[in-house]
């Protein structure tokens, strides 16, 4: 059962390899990197950096991803969990990134609302190189080398080895390796008056800060939508979503401790 899972795995991220990539060569490269990472039969460099082609609705851009990153590129780009189909129905036209890691929300964000301005917030400057690359020449899509907290400070970000997707201001509770680095940090409501114009959209996955972040910010009741990604239990999230009296609720359990949560504004 366990191979035909992989099996099953494997098809449909080759599948989406086949859509995403826009020539031959990237589709085979999107193809080959999850192979790479689960099947290695020499020594596999999860932060190799690959270069390639991709087309996202009517979007087409070079995208820099680390092999460690085909993950993401399936979750964000082609299982598209950040754009719902009423959004398309009143389009936003500010959105806020937090955790914009190396830019895939952004891009898919770009192909569905391509008026909108977007505002980037990464604190890991391995994934800021990267945000920079796949974003340099859209319009409207404004980058911050800054964390988002409960306060104004600096702190430090862990990032796990060969995990930049789970950069965090909170220490890890496992005993992986991590390296430290000190970032800015700035509280939700800070960001939300720095933008100046009013934010429509916050997405958000920002490593099990959410708590933090959104209990400590007024303005974000401002806002029409907010989605991102947990890792958390169903009593956290319920705890979380319990910020928000005045926005209906929805949960997308990916794995038993992974959910999208979507919020929106009461009319």
């Amino acid at each position: 059962m366990n191979l035909i899972s992989k099996a099953k795995t494997l098809w449909r991220y080759t599948h989406a390899a086949w859509a995403l990539g826009d020539d031959l060569r990237s589709r085979l490269v999107l193809a080959t990197l999850l192979p790479r990472l689960k099947f290695p039969v020499i020594r596999v460099d999860s932060e190799r950096v690959h270069k390639v082609q991709i087309r996202v609705a009517s979007l087409r851009r070079v995208l820099y991803l680390r092999t460690q990153d085909i993950f993401l590129v399936y979750e964000v780009l082609w299982g598209n969990p950040y754009v719902h189909p009423e959004m398309l129905q009143n389009p936003p036209h500010c959105i806020l990134d937090l955790g914009a890691h190396i830019g895939l929300a952004t891009l898919r964000f770009k192909a569905s609302f391509p008026q909108a301005i977007i505002h980037c917030y990464e604190p890991d400057p391995e994934n800021f190189k990267l945000l920079e690359k796949n974003t340099i020449g859209l319009p409207g899509v404004v980058l911050h080398q800054e964390a988002v907290g409960n306060r104004r400070t600096e702190a430090v970000l862990y990032i796990p080895n060969n995990r930049h997707s789970a950069s965090s201001l909170r220490r890890p509770s496992d005993d992986g390796l991590v390296r430290e680095l000190v970032c800015q940090v700035k509280p939700l409501d800070d960001i939300l008056n720095e933008i100046r114009q009013p934010v429509d959209l916050v997405k958000f996955d920002i490593e099990g800060m959410e708590y933090e972040v959104f209990s400590a910010s007024a303005l974000v009741h401002q806002v029409r939508w907010i989605v991102g990604e947990m890792k958390a239990g169903p009593s956290e999230i319920e705890q979380f979503i319990t910020l928000f009296p005045h926005y209906e609720s929805q949960i997308h359990w990916q794995a038993p401790k992974i959910a999208y949560v979507y919020l929106k504004q009461r009319q």
